[in-house]
């Protein structure tokens, strides 16, 4: 978004400043000169906006070691990794939460189990 402002609208307005100076100022060269400031106010806000909304929300980490016989094996584990989505699916709803808002990253491999990492936005 800052790009679009600077590389954008920034010029945009410097070169109609510049022409509305050579020239009478009409209607079209007023109201784009308006519309550009409006347009990089809007831009600047909502840049702000965001920035606020990020600083506000939490998210929470969690680890879990899983070991034991049943995760124990090379095949049960590598089977275990590709339940991802099932284990956020069933996450979610233990949780009362849209499953969107729970990631889990890829397991870690251990000598006896594994290591999951679960992210809770």
């Amino acid at each position: 978004l800052w790009s679009v402002v600077l590389l954008e609208n920034a010029p945009q307005l410097a070169i109609q400043s510049y022409f509305l100076s050579m020239s009478n100022a009409g209607t079209i060269p007023v109201s784009s000169i308006v519309f550009s400031g409006v347009s990089m106010l809007v831009t600047v806000f909502g840049l702000a906006t965001d920035r606020e909304i990020y600083s506000n929300e939490t998210t929470t980490m969690m680890t879990a070691r899983v070991t034991g016989s049943s995760v124990a094996e090379k095949d049960t584990r590598t089977r275990c990794v590709s339940l991802k989505r099932m284990l956020e699916k069933e996450l979610a709803t233990l949780l009362e939460i849209d499953r969107k808002s729970i990631e889990v990253t890829r397991p870690a491999y251990l000598t006896d189990g594994l290591l999951l990492t679960l992210f809770v936005y």
